[in-house]
């Protein structure tokens, strides 16, 4: 039987990936499946720009999975922040932040490689290893040498973290911004 759709194999077996590969599986999942594995494999899909009734639909299972609030916990408050309501997130000297559009900074448990998985790629990109800066926020982009890329905030107010999109993340944040 021919299988004219992209094929991700998922078992809890690894004996059978090469197999998977032999008939031309677009990825090989181990059980249990990560968030990360699974974006990996769609990416892949995507890539080949392929869509199907069951990508589509794997892809609207991942996006009800986003973090739509942050819950912050202050001694004996606890703050619940949409993310609606994020400015950008950075990492400082082993601790994560998130900054609101208020300019209200909280520290974070989670760090950021958690955070970068739980956002909804199109309203949040990671510029650099220390920041995932939101969209809405993003004012002027001025082009420094090396190929790297300095945001100001619309708000004109200065971060308290470096807005620099790093080398290695400039092309696709280009795209990203632009789609």
């Amino acid at each position: 039987m021919d299988v004219n759709a992209p094929v991700i194999m998922t078992t809890a077996y690894d004996q059978y990936a090469v197999h998977a590969f032999e008939v031309n599986a677009v990825d090989y999942l181990l059980k249990p499946i990560g968030l990360k594995e699974l974006h990996r494999a769609i990416a892949r899909v995507e890539g080949g720009e392929v869509s199907t009734p069951a990508n589509d639909a794997v892809r609207q299972m991942i996006s009800q999975e986003r973090k739509e609030k942050f819950i912050i916990r202050l001694n004996d408050r606890i703050v619940p922040v949409r993310t609606s309501d994020i400015a950008y997130f950075y990492s400082q000297s082993k601790n994560s932040y998130i900054v609101t559009l208020s300019g209200t900074s909280y520290v974070l448990d989670e760090s950021l490689d958690t955070i970068a998985e739980s956002l909804d790629p199109e309203a949040f990109f990671r510029i650099s290893r220390n920041c995932i800066i939101s969209e809405g926020v993003i004012g002027d982009i001025s082009k420094l040498m090396g190929g790297r890329l300095r945001l100001t905030l619309k708000s004109g107010e200065p971060a308290p973290v470096d807005l620099t999109v790093s080398r290695a993340r400039t092309e696709a944040f280009l795209r990203w911004l632009g789609r």
